[in-house]
């Protein structure tokens, strides 16, 4: 990576691997190519799958672009419009087991702080997306600093 006094990141990307993208890794690759973006976080639905395909593809092209292994992670705990709380995770070795009947705060913290990640609040005030809402991102920051878990919490999302 170039020395420069500005660096361009999109951290909450999906691409065909993810339950709501079209995209191909290939297409996620020319979009960051022409964005100038350095730093991108794949991070689909429940799965670190498309992750290396992203990476081989803008390695392929001699991009200088860092891919990140993320997870956008459906846990088992209902905001209070009833849907699932969705985590992101960054700098992941492997998949955190997410889904329907996900794992509650405490495990996905817990498997968060094994795999020495990043966690990362998507949407948290969008409950209709899923976001964590006012409440449990209370909770989840106070037990992520108890826990030594690095925190990054998403303020803007493109939709």
């Amino acid at each position: 990576m170039r020395e420069r006094s500005t660096y361009y990141a999109d951290l909450h990307t999906h691409n065909r691997f993810s339950k709501d993208s079209p995209a191909t890794p290939g297409q996620v690759v020319e979009n960051c190519r022409l964005r100038r973006i350095d730093y991108l976080a794949v991070t689909n639905h429940n799965t670190i799958q498309g992750v290396a395909e992203t990476r081989q593809i803008a390695e392929e092209q001699g991009l200088d672009l860092v891919v990140i292994t993320g997870e956008e992670i459906t846990t088992g705990i209902l905001n209070p419009a009833g849907k699932a709380v969705e985590l992101l995770a960054y700098f992941l070795e492997e998949t955190i087991p997410g889904g329907p009947d996900g794992l509650t705060l405490e495990e996905t913290l817990r498997e968060i702080k094994k795999q020495k990640a990043i966690l990362g609040i998507p949407h948290s005030f969008e409950l209709w997306r899923h976001g964590a809402g006012e409440e449990i991102a209370k909770e989840l920051i106070a037990r992520a600093k108890e826990m030594d878990i690095s925190i990054l919490w998403e303020i803007f999302n493109s939709r």
